[in-house]
């Protein structure tokens, strides 16, 4: 059996963001596990799969407009390369010329039709598309509870095909936490990791730490994950809010770099109006940082009780879980102990051993190629 897996979000903005993540974390916790005689190849304009130790499959489409040129160019593809399975972590299956190729799509969150408000037309268009391609899956792949009651809400699919396969922890983020703090950020600081779209909401976090600093406790903001244009617009506003000591915007992170970043805070601060998971906090409490966040979408779901949950626009109930944190060694403990806890349910290595189990039940089951 042959699988083809779509790594084309590692060459595109993604690489950086959840669903990143999910494509390598998934691809690398696979390899090890895959029965003898299946193989594993990576459909990419250049080579994210050698990186992954899997196969490299040219993709020779444009980086526009993929829902469609899919349609176009998969189907011969697939044949010719005699795939049997074809798994699109992100993008919208092709829906037709596909006999005797296996369909797995993976969703990751209904932001498109939840919060339309929070992305642009074109890429609420390039979404539903994925979600409508998910009525001519063989199997769909939904990262949480959350995400799969949504999409079973919106689309006419039959819900014995949309299989829960939670997210995991890499290893390399949850180390236990040191007693040294990275020194190239001011101290104490509360950490937000993720994109800066509407819908993370990081800017209600500049007017959290300025509650926070009136009410004499001196903390600071370090937000990583995104470059560009959505970092300069937080970093102007905290300038226009005579915050620009307290906030920090380093960008995107190595893994060490964001290891050295949970390890580092006082606590990781998470205020999305929406989640399909929620990678961030959760890696946060493997390393050992408390987390404060709301309960939008899955977030209640994924951290349990681990997190103190507050909802999106109560500034003064974050001011008051963060200087509660920074405050009170007892709880700050417990929220810590409580976190590792839940953390260890979510590996990368048990969502591999899931997706396989989808993949045998797309195909039918069984072992053999």
């Amino acid at each position: 059996m042959r699988i083809l897996i779509d790594l084309r979000c590692l060459e595109t903005a993604s690489a950086g963001r959840g669903v990143g993540r999910y494509t390598r974390e998934i691809v690398a916790a696979l390899r090890p596990i895959l029965p003898g005689g299946w193989r594993l190849g990576g459909l990419s304009w250049g080579d994210p799969a050698t990186a992954l130790g899997i196969e490299r499959v040219p993709y020779r489409g444009p980086r526009r407009g993929i829902g469609f040129a899919d349609r176009v160019l998969l189907p011969p593809l697939l044949r010719r390369e005699g795939f049997g399975l074809y798994h699109s972590p992100v993008y919208a299956l092709p829906r037709a010329g596909l006999r005797g190729v296996r369909l797995v799509l993976t969703v990751h969150d209904l932001a498109a039709d939840v919060h339309p408000e929070g992305l642009s037309l074109r890429h609420r268009a390039a979404f539903r598309r994925t979600f409508r391609s998910a009525r001519g899956a063989d199997r769909v792949i939904a990262v949480s509870g959350t995400t799969r009651r949504e999409l079973l809400d919106r689309y006419e699919i039959d819900p014995a095909r949309v299989v829960v396969v939670p997210n995991g922890v890499s290893p390399a983020l949850a180390a236990p936490r040191g007693e040294g703090r990275p020194a190239r950020w001011p101290r104490p600081f509360v950490l937000y990791v993720g994109g800066l779209d509407p819908l993370k909401n990081v800017d209600f976090l500049l007017g959290v730490v300025a509650r926070c600093r009136r009410g004499g406790i001196g903390v600071h903001l370090v937000a990583a994950g995104e470059e560009g244009p959505r970092r300069e617009g937080l970093l102007g506003s905290a300038r226009a809010q005579g915050l620009e000591e307290a906030v920090v915007a380093p960008g995107r992170l190595t893994d060490e770099e964001l290891a050295e970043a949970y390890r580092g805070a006082a606590a990781f601060v998470f205020p999305s109006r929406y989640e399909g998971f929620g990678l961030p906090p959760l890696e946060a409490m493997a390393a050992g940082c408390p987390v404060v966040a709301s309960p939008a979408g899955a977030l209640r779901e994924v951290l349990g009780g681990a997190a103190q949950l507050v909802e999106p626009d109560d500034e003064a109930g974050w001011a008051e879980a963060i200087a509660a944190l920074l405050g009170d060694e007892d709880l700050r403990r417990a929220r810590v102990a409580a976190g590792a806890e839940r953390a260890a349910r979510y590996t990368w290595e048990e969502s591999a051993r899931r997706t396989l189990d989808v993949y045998r039940a797309a195909i039918g089951g069984g072992d053999s190629p």
